[in-house]
């Protein structure tokens, strides 16, 4: 799921993506400020979301349920953002 709503979109403000192209030169500005600060948060959502995924695995290993579960509600609500 992750993979279907965020590939395309990620890969697109990378790898020189129309998105990163975009932004690297809009209206004779380069660099940060050409991103929205939306698309700013949405990255570090999903930056968020899936160290707490690698948590939770790791949580796993250890055979700690609770932990499991705490860090895997916490990333259902960046997910939700």
């Amino acid at each position: 799921l992750l993979k279907e709503k965020s590939w395309e979109w990620m890969n697109s403000f990378t790898h020189s993506g129309y998105q990163h192209l975009l932004r690297r030169n809009a209206d004779g500005l380069t660099g940060p400020i050409n991103y929205d600060t939306s698309e700013v948060c949405s990255v570090l959502s999903l930056a968020g979301g899936l160290g707490l995924l690698s948590a939770s695995e790791l949580a796993s290993f250890s055979g700690k349920q609770d932990l499991v579960a705490k860090t895997l509600q916490k990333a259902e609500k960046f997910a939700c953002q």
